[in-house]
């Protein structure tokens, strides 16, 4: 029997494409929470067929490290498993030359500035929440406004002591080279560039703006606690 451990991304949008075609292979399937039932609640899921068991666990990018050690079932997931697909491969995220790519590409043309390209009222909402976590402005005036969103986001869950690298890619990652298994991403970090790169000017904008507005809510409710 194959097991194959199976991150997908939880940013603003799932993309269902690459997954449909790795479940297709283990076709007929029936899905369910892992372990339903028994234990508290969790994000995990087990995709079965006659001969193959697909673990699904939505992937959080940033986590703090009280978030571990993970439910026990978690990890039982991950042993029993031949196979790990992530988002992306890992490794490729430590090439230079792949980090410089998408910071390139997420930059506007040389003498454009992000005021160039948004409303006055995104611009003055985008520097309120800067000034808010005691960042310049400057830290995305160079920014394309999808990655302007990004910078914003990043920035707030790692001022609420969050880390890339205490992610549930990066641990399984770590895991899947300690004990030999095979890694396999669904796409490459570029691809997912393109994705942001394909938004309209309009799209981009709604997206900085929706994350201003989510930064604030959040911040909103932590106040009332």
């Amino acid at each position: 029997m194959i097991r194959v451990s199976v991150h997908l991304r939880s940013w603003w949008c799932i993309r269902l494409g690459p997954l449909a075609i790795l479940l297709t292979a283990v076709l007929p399937l029936s899905a369910r929470p892992a372990g339903e039932g028994a234990g508290p609640r969790h994000m995990l899921w087990a995709v079965s067929g006659a001969s193959n068991t697909v673990y699904l666990i939505g992937s959080l990018h940033l986590m703090k490290p009280t978030d571990y050690p993970l439910p026990e079932i978690f990890t039982s997931a991950f042993s029993n498993s031949a196979v790990l697909v992530t988002e992306v491969d890992m490794a490729t995220l430590a090439d230079p030359a792949v980090g410089k790519q998408m910071a390139d590409r997420g930059r506007l043309p040389e003498g454009k500035k992000l005021a160039d390209v948004v409303d006055m009222r995104t611009l003055d909402a985008v520097s309120n929440r800067l000034v808010r976590m005691g960042v310049p402005l400057d830290a995305v005036s160079g920014c394309r406004p999808w990655l302007a969103a990004m910078t914003l986001t990043i920035l707030k869950l790692r001022d609420l002591s969050y880390s890339p690298a205490n992610g549930l890619d990066v641990y399984f990652d770590q895991c899947a080279r300690k004990a030999g298994v095979p890694i396999r991403g669904l796409e490459t970090a570029i691809q997912q560039v393109e994705l942001f790169e394909g938004l309209s000017a309009a799209d981009q904008e709604a997206l900085l703006t929706f994350t201003v507005g989510e930064l604030r809510s959040e911040e909103h409710t932590s106040e009332l606690q």
